[in-house]
């Protein structure tokens, strides 16, 4: 009697504390996949794989001075050439006596140091060499990982959409869209941005040289640009006189007027 008891009590329990109907169930799940609260962003850790290699940005900042920058420029050229090299930017500004020349050239990271090397050997003198070399594996792992995140919270987003039956709810999904891809675009415009610096070094080269380069202008030249000058202010006088012509018209006019008014003037007091 007492163990027919005892099985009555624990059929009992388990009725009580069981899994709820059927029913309840899917209403739960309907509950849960319509929610418009944002989806748990995911850890990183799926499917996608992540480039873990060691990222380095290398950079350097040289500063030579030369009697001739234009044959410095060009074995710099020759040079960049060969490595697959380019120039990205050239400035040239002059003062009284010396010449600036800025270049800044990117080449691939793999011959970052033989293109160092061998500017040591172009004609002009290093004065200045500063090189750095910058980690950026762990954000360029974060960026990365950020991204495929971001994705993947875009795609949970367009299956709430899908399933989303209220206008209301639409909108608010379709903005929480919009802001994740904002989000997504500035993501992949800095890990862009971080793949070309790793993958093309920037050498900054600036060359400085006597101003003597720069073609000055003879005497000669100065006489003759001096006598044309001259002729196209004449000639700027002439036409701005032409052009004038209405004006002229009108003062000889009012003199030819106030000449006449004078004679017969003149005529009526003699005849008094």
């Amino acid at each position: 009697m007492k163990s027919v008891f005892a099985i009555l009590i624990l059929f009992l329990f388990y009725a009580c504390n069981g899994p709820s109907s059927n029913s309840q169930s899917e209403d739960k799940i309907m509950e849960s996949e319509v929610s418009l609260a944002a989806p748990a962003i995911p850890n990183g850790n799926g499917t996608q794989t992540i480039d873990s290699t060691l990222k380095v940005i290398k950079s350097a900042n040289i500063s030579f001075e030369t009697e001739d920058s234009n044959r410095a420029i060009q074995k710099i050229n020759e040079i960049l050439k060969s490595l697959k090299g380019y120039t990205e930017q050239e400035d040239s500004n002059a003062s009284d006596n010396q010449l600036f020349t800025s270049i800044k050239c990117r080449v691939p990271s793999s011959q970052f140091e033989s293109f160092v090397g061998q500017l040591e050997g172009i004609p002009a003198k290093m004065t200045g060499k500063n090189i750095q070399r910058l980690d950026v594996t762990k954000e360029y792992i974060e960026t990365e990982t950020t991204i495929n995140a971001q994705k993947e919270l875009l795609n949970r987003y367009l299956q709430l959409l899908g399933k989303a039956n209220k206008m209301s709810d639409m909108l608010e999904i379709e903005n929480k869209l919009s802001e994740l891809k904002t989000a997504i675009e500035i993501s992949q415009n800095r890990f862009n941005s971080l793949k070309k610096q790793i993958r093309y070094s920037e050498v900054q080269i600036n060359i400085i040289s006597p101003s003597t380069q720069i073609t000055k202008v003879s005497f000669g030249k100065e006489i003759t640009s001096a006598f044309s000058n001259g002729i196209d202010i004449f000639k700027n006088l002439i036409l701005g006189i032409i052009t004038l012509w209405p004006l002229w018209l009108l003062a000889i006019t009012i003199v030819i007027l106030y000449k006449k008014y004078l004679r017969q003037r003149i005529k009526t007091r003699e005849k008094k």
